[in-house]
């Protein structure tokens, strides 16, 4: 999850009247630049419609969650009781995301190489680990069909020694 979707979920601790608004659908503009620039790359001519297809239902789908979404947690519901449809919502989300071949994923605990193809946004000191371990994913990497299509952003901790 994007640090700006989390944030947004934060909000929902708070009471209805102290909430920070947020008007836009995250995600949605850049799910359909993705859907575009697949489109321009596809490599087989023949492919490419079925992948526009795929692209579109996905986009669709996940329009009406984001909607979902935006609607519950602008809801007058107890917190607890928005988190747990949010979060009902999230996991179909994920499974609309895996049915279209479209893979998210969180390097945070790995140990870090420097052949990862990941793109290290810093290093920091800390306390706990034995060698370069990533301690934080600001962005996860993002594949469809096996193939990267959004590098992942991380931050490496290195040992206290």
């Amino acid at each position: 999850m994007g640090t700006k979707f989390v944030n947004d979920i934060r909000q929902l601790a708070y009471p209805k009247s102290f909430r920070i608004p947020n008007n836009e659908l995250p995600g949605l503009e850049k799910l359909k630049d993705l859907m575009m620039s697949l489109n321009r790359n596809s490599d087989d001519g023949s492919s490419g419609k079925a992948d526009n297809k795929v692209l579109l239902d996905i986009v669709s789908e996940l329009g009406v969650i984001v909607w979902r979404l935006q609607k519950r947690a602008s809801a007058d519901l107890d917190a607890s009781e928005i988190l747990r449809r949010i979060s009902r919502d999230v996991e179909i989300a994920d499974t609309v995301l895996n049915q279209g071949d479209i893979l998210i994923k969180d390097y945070t605990g790995q140990y870090f190489d420097s052949g990862m193809g990941v793109e290290v946004i810093s290093f920091q000191p800390a306390a706990g680990i034995s060698r370069e371990q990533i301690i934080e994913t600001i962005k996860p990497a993002v594949y469809y069909k096996n193939k990267l299509i959004h590098i992942a952003q991380v931050i490496v901790g290195k040992p206290l020694k």
